[in-house]
């Protein structure tokens, strides 16, 4: 099955950039990740940042401090930007715009989180973000951290969006052009098994297809993170029907994987639904791809 490698991850050096590279850096952001249609700018700024936090995991409270569970450290040319999104469009439908641009950038989702699972709305918009109009209902945010490649330089991205409770619809975008190779960045390698719907349901050759793979990822757990890609894309259904079929379909993969003894806490699930390529439902309209981010050389 041929199917383009969402996760590639990016082990790029970078010299230090001038100031002119940093206004450069900033009058590119709309063509590396084009704006969500009308969407209006509502704040820009562009500085270096010798250590950039990126969040890779969900916020956690430790006494009165919040910080991600987990994050990554990199240096670069730093690029802000929020934008004001018509109310008529969900937060979750913006992200998915982004989700499908990165894809075609061939990107490493680091971390990705929606709802309550993300943490508090108030502490992404005033600890993390630093933007107090990003502050909104925990229930209608999504979050992701990503890499990815482009015009000879390696990027790090994380993305936010959120529903105020006055309906107003937000998206912020932190865009680093890196000058190390930090980021997801220690020389990690990828696993990249597809599955099709049909296989989900013969449980013994589902196991034999996976059987070497799952004795690996068993053999050093902590060593692993796997990413669970999915996708449907039915004529049958609706895209938000088959944005739920292809949920599910996540689900019920990570109930078989923590049956297999892999640990639940190294399974990130990443919903594409039918916001995909249409050559990429040549084979199968609904399907997983499972890729395995393993640390060390």
């Amino acid at each position: 099955m041929k199917k383009k490698d969402s996760l590639r991850l990016l082990l790029v050096l970078l010299a230090a950039f001038s100031q002119m590279a940093i206004a450069a850096t900033g009058s590119r952001v709309e063509e590396l990740l084009p704006l969500f249609p009308q969407a209006d700018v509502v704040g820009d700024r562009a500085v270096n940042a010798p250590e950039y936090r990126l969040a890779t995991g969900p916020l956690a409270s430790l006494g009165s401090a919040v910080r991600p569970e987990k994050e990554e450290r990199v240096s670069g040319q730093l690029t802000q930007k929020s934008y004001e999104i018509s109310q008529v469009h969900e937060p979750r439908e913006v992200m998915q715009h982004y989700l499908k641009v990165l894809q075609d950038l061939d990107a490493n989702i680091l971390y990705r989180c929606e709802g309550r699972g993300c943490g508090r709305s108030n502490d992404w918009a005033n600890v993390i973000f630093k933007r107090s109009y990003l502050y909104g209902l925990d229930d209608y945010q999504q979050y992701l951290a990503a890499t990815f490649q482009a015009r000879d330089a390696a990027y790090a991205v994380a993305i936010y969006t959120v529903r105020r409770a006055n309906q107003r619809v937000f998206a912020h975008v932190e865009l680093v052009e890196l000058s190390d190779a930090q980021v997801a960045l220690q020389a990690q390698k990828r696993d990249f098994i597809a599955i099709d719907e049909a296989e989900l349901e013969r449980p013994g050759a589902l196991n034999n297809k996976l059987g070497a793979w799952l004795s690996k990822v068993r053999a050093k757990p902590s060593d692993f993170q796997i990413f669970i890609a999915s996708y449907s894309h039915s004529s049958k259904r609706t895209d938000i029907e088959n944005y739920e079929h292809a949920a599910d379909l996540a689900r019920r993969f990570r109930v078989y994987l923590t049956q297999q003894a892999i640990l639940s806490g190294s399974i990130r699930l990443i919903v594409i639904g039918p916001f995909a390529d249409e050559e990429d439902f040549a084979e199968s309209a609904s399907y997983l791809e499972i890729h395995t981010v393993v640390a060390g050389p």
